[in-house]
């Protein structure tokens, strides 16, 4: 009994200096603990449980510069509008900053003047910095374009910008002068020495293609749906130069022999469109085109040839 006593002593003894060894520090918690719930044991391994990792350090957002060189593009959308797009800048290499941030007002502020600018968010392209194609575009008149190009250069002189190519912008011009423009008559045509049959079977907005090809000397592109005639527009666009043919058409070859029946139809010599129309009595009624009088035939064709028949 006595040697029970004097152990349960010793370990007491043993617990009350390991209890004051971690109120001051030097005991870790979890050997503090084992002691608690085993008392007069002493763990052999320090950690009786394992230790939580620490938290993973989550990288730090790194404050973007206030102060760096960007580059824009300005492009067509129509004759009458273009837009700008952010890409990015040929001298500098971090694209993080491809954006048209800040641009808003100075857009809105310009454009004031011309008839304001729209932000066109229905677009069905997806914005690409190469493709060109926004997806949401802005809308901003071609009248404001010298203000907003003057305006990115001299704001920052490290700003590039990617101008309209002047034929472009010369094309447009053209664009809007032919859209101000009222589609040109049959007569009037006929004047620039187009056929009387295929100007009168052209509709009004075809005239105006095939006036629209004229003014530009022969060098156009006829852009038109399927289905609203580019054919017969180019056709009769191609006989007010006649006198510079041959004339070469290149096609499917399975459209050659299209190709071909449309120019025997709208110019040929025997086309029905040609032909001169008959008045009540049967007698040819001729159409002249420069001085736009019609003069009737006085015989009947076989008169006609009677009468100059050998005697």
């Amino acid at each position: 009994q006595e040697q029970e006593q004097e152990q349960e002593g010793r370990s007491m003894t043993r617990f009350e200096e390991m209890q004051q060894e971690a109120d001051r520090g030097k005991c870790n918690r979890g050997a503090a603990i084992c002691i608690t719930n085993s008392l007069g044991h002493v763990p052999t391994w320090a950690e009786p449980t394992p230790r939580p990792k620490p938290p993973t350090p989550q990288p730090q957002p790194q404050p973007q510069p206030t102060n760096f060189p960007r580059a824009f593009r300005l492009s067509l959308i129509s004759c009458t509008e273009f837009t700008i797009t952010a890409i990015p800048h040929p001298n500098y290499y971090d694209n993080r900053f491809v954006n048209l941030s800040g641009l808003r007002i100075h857009i809105k502020r310009i454009a004031r003047e011309h008839g304001g600018a729209t932000f066109d968010d229905t677009a069905g392209a997806s914005e690409d910095a190469s493709s060109g194609t926004p997806s949401k575009r802005w809308r901003i008149p071609l009248g404001a374009y010298i203000s907003l190009y003057t305006w990115l250069t001299n704001e920052d002189r490290r700003t590039h910008v990617e101008g309209i190519p002047q034929r472009q912008l010369a094309i447009a011009s053209l664009g809007q002068e032919m859209k101000g423009k009222a589609y040109p008559s049959a007569n009037t045509l006929v004047s620039y020495g187009l056929p009387a049959g295929i100007a009168k079977a052209l509709a009004p907005y075809q005239r105006g293609g095939v006036d629209f090809v004229r003014h530009r000397e022969g060098r156009a592109f006829i852009g038109d749906e399927m289905g609203l005639g580019k054919t017969i527009q180019a056709v009769a666009a191609m006989s007010l130069y006649e006198r510079e043919w041959p004339l070469i058409v290149f096609s499917p070859s399975s459209a050659r022999y299209h190709w071909e029946v449309e120019f025997m139809h709208w110019l040929g010599e025997d086309s029905v469109v040609n032909k001169p129309p008959e008045d009540e009595c049967g007698d040819e009624v001729y159409h002249d085109s420069k001085n736009e009088t019609e003069v009737a035939a006085f015989a009947q064709k076989k008169d006609y040839a009677d009468d100059n028949e050998a005697p």
